[in-house]
């Protein structure tokens, strides 16, 4: 039997983990982001787009406050 991309067995996040901590860090000089520094990139992203998405929860709400108020006054 053949086997192809529509059957396969999913495998645990577990053993996901495992397999990638295993694994030897390599790089080359074509690695956009080498693996020794990845880390830090994610956690620098995940950083900015919880900074940008309070920003914007705090706007939102501001601009929401000022409806209320406009609404208010008339």
């Amino acid at each position: 039997m053949e086997e192809g991309l529509d059957s396969f067995n999913p495998a645990a996040e577990e053993e996901v983990k495992n397999i990638l901590k295993v694994l030897p860090n390599k790089t080359c000089s074509h690695d956009a982001i080498p693996t020794q520094n990845r880390t830090v990139v994610v956690v620098v992203v995940v950083v900015v787009v919880v900074v940008v998405v309070v920003v914007v929860v705090v706007a939102a709400a501001a601009v929401a406050e000022r409806q209320v108020s406009t609404c208010s006054a008339h």
